[in-house]
């Protein structure tokens, strides 16, 4: 979504017109990181870190991080995504920038961090609830693992991280 606005000023000696441009946060985000990530540096632990700050911030959460090539998975007894999501669809959290007040004034959800260098994103419930928010891709596979490992899940994350330039 992009939104363009002319701002036309008129002086004595000239008229001069700015051009803002809004763009949609996970490229807002791609393009500044170094705003949402420590140092800028894109990798999927920090994003994973990002990610567990937030559920921890609910009393008595426990949280599960693992990679299992090529994805990387952050699963929860809670579900940290209803409890936060308030109105707006699953797919509009993870996509959109969330204010997170409870832990700062100017702070925000981490998922949207994720979904703007994933390549692959999905988040799924213990009840099979699964959904595709970045690319698509089955990931059985992952919620067998998890299933094994953390038997008291409730909700999971998991991504792939995009191709970063450079690499």
């Amino acid at each position: 979504m992009v939104y363009v606005a002319l701002v036309r000023s008129k002086s004595r000696h000239s008229i001069c017109t700015t051009m803002i441009t809004m763009i949609e946060p996970l490229t807002s985000i791609r393009r500044n990181s170094s705003i949402y990530l420590p140092g800028g540096v894109v990798r999927a632990d920090i994003l994973c870190q990002r990610v567990v700050a937030d559920i921890l911030f609910l009393p008595g959460a426990s949280v599960l991080t693992t990679a299992r090539n090529p994805w990387w998975i952050v699963a929860s007894d809670c579900d940290w995504v209803e409890r936060y999501r308030r109105e707006r669809s699953v797919n509009e959290f993870f996509t959109t920038v969330s204010a997170f007040p409870e832990r700062s004034v100017n702070d925000l959800h981490g998922e949207v961090i994720v979904a703007a260098f994933a390549k692959v994103l999905i988040t799924a419930t213990a009840k099979g609830t699964v959904e595709n928010v970045v690319g698509d891709a089955c990931c059985d596979a992952v919620l067998t693992e998890i299933s094994k490992v953390f038997p008291s899940w409730e909700r999971l994350l998991a991504f792939q991280l995009q191709d970063l330039p450079g690499e």
